[in-house]
Formats: structure tokens, C-alpha cells, sequence
């Protein structure tokens, strides 16, 4: 069992649900605090932008993946704090029609950014591109299996809470808060490969002065041993 390979499916699956919430429930949440004269600008944007956004994101998708091709911890992380912006705009300032146009902006990077993310993650080493398909298809399948609690969750806002969706997005903010534990999974891992690679250059470089009778001063200049 590859704890990594778990991890990012978790971390994809709460993702993707809060943002398939997010599509799924965006009028009825604008709805809840908004006129009707802004809802339907609000609306309109929206829609526009969902189509719009990937000629536009798309560029500097690209180039966070390529910057930090070597480093998957920044990008996931990177990831984790655009969901956890989102996650805030869009739960606790859901009254202030300037934050959830920055949520919408937010929204429109991580559609693109979590799948070329993990794709990436799924093209790098441990995996094997024979493997790919398989593991995608694994990630694709956990996704779908946190979608399936969006239909309970808006049921009970209408239920219980009279259409608000402040419950629910809560409930879906702690669990993209706890799935942060998967890029700082990436970067205790970086960083334990990183040392152990140092360890074996600075040996591959001393074993070899042992050998002929040559030691290193604390000045950085060889010396014969006596």
C-alpha cells in the first residue's frame, strides 16, 4: 500500500467534491444573499467565466507546473492554499458580493490546476507509465465516490438550515483543511530523498581521498596523511 498514492487520492476527492459542490449549489448559494438584479449578473458571469477560464488559466497552469516540475510539495501546496482561499471566500464572506467574485476567480484556476496537477504527480517516479492509466483511473473513481455526497449535503441545507449552505461549506472547508496533510507529506518525503542524495555525494567524494591517503582540512584543502 502506497501511502502517497492514498493520500492524493483523499486530497483529490475532498477537493474536487467541495468544488462540484460549489458548481452544483452556485446559483441557490448567490440566491441566499443576493438581490435579484445582482444574482443574475453574479449568474451570468459565472457562466461565461466556467467556459472562458480555461483559455485564460491555462497559460499560467502551464507555468506552474513547469517552474516546479521537480518540486510536487510546492505545487501541491500551492494547490492546497488557492482551495483553502476559495474554501474561506466562499463560506464565511458569502454576504460580500467582492468575495465571491474572487472565490469565482479562485474557482476557475483550480479546475484546471488540480488535474494537470495530479496528472503530473501520476507521471513522476515511484509510477510507471504503463501504471498510468490504472492509477488515474483510481483517482477519477474517488472523486466520483465524494460526489456522491453532494446530493446529502444540499438536501440538508434545504432541510434543515432553510437553504443556507453555511453548514455544509463547513463541513467541506475542515476536511480541505485536514487533506493539507498530503503536501507536507510530499515535502517530508522531498526532503528526506534530498539528505539522503547529500549523504551519498558527500561520501562518494570523501571515500575515494581515504583511499589514496588524502583528508580534507576544515579549510577545504587536501592534506596528505601522515
Amino acid at each position: 500500500v502506497d501511502p502517497r498514492f492514498i493520500l492524493h487520492c483523499l486530497f483529490m476527492m475532498i477537493v474536487n467534491t467541495k468544488n462540484q459542490f460549489y458548481v452544483a449549489t452556485f446559483m441557490d448559494q448567490i440566491d441566499y444573499f443576493a438581490d435579484k438584479e445582482q444574482s443574475l449578473h453574479i449568474n451570468k458571469l459565472f457562466d461565461v467565466g466556467f467556459f472562458l477560464s480555461a483559455f485564460l488559466v491555462t497559460p499560467f497552469v502551464i507555468f506552474i507546473l513547469g517552474t516546479f516540475k521537480n518540486r510536487q510539495d510546492i505545487i501541491f501546496m500551492i494547490l492546497w492554499v488557492l482551495t483553502m482561499c476559495h474554501a474561506v471566500m466562499n463560506t464565511f464572506f458569502v454576504k460580500s458580493s467582492v468575495c465571491q467574485m474572487i472565490a469565482m476567480a479562485i474557482f476557475f484556476v483550480l479546475k484546471p490546476l488540480k488535474w494537470g496537477s495530479s496528472a503530473e504527480f501520476l507521471h513522476k517516479p515511484p509510477y510507471k507509465l504503463s501504471q498510468y492509466g490504472r492509477l488515474y483511473g483510481i483517482v477519477s473513481m474517488s472523486c466520483a465516490a465524494g460526489a456522491l455526497f453532494i446530493y446529502p449535503l444540499t438536501r440538508v441545507s434545504f432541510l434543515y438550515f432553510d437553504g443556507c449552505f453555511l453548514t455544509s461549506n463547513i463541513i467541506l472547508t475542515l476536511a480541505e483543511f485536514g487533506v493539507g496533510a498530503f503536501p507536507i507529506y510530499m515535502y517530508y518525503e522531498y526532503r528526506t530523498k534530498n539528505l539522503g542524495r547529500e549523504v551519498t555525494r558527500k561520501l562518494s567524494e570523501t571515500l575515494p581521498l581515504l583511499e589514496t591517503g588524502q583528508m580534507i582540512t576544515k579549510e577545504g584543502q587536501l592534506c596528505k596523511q601522515s
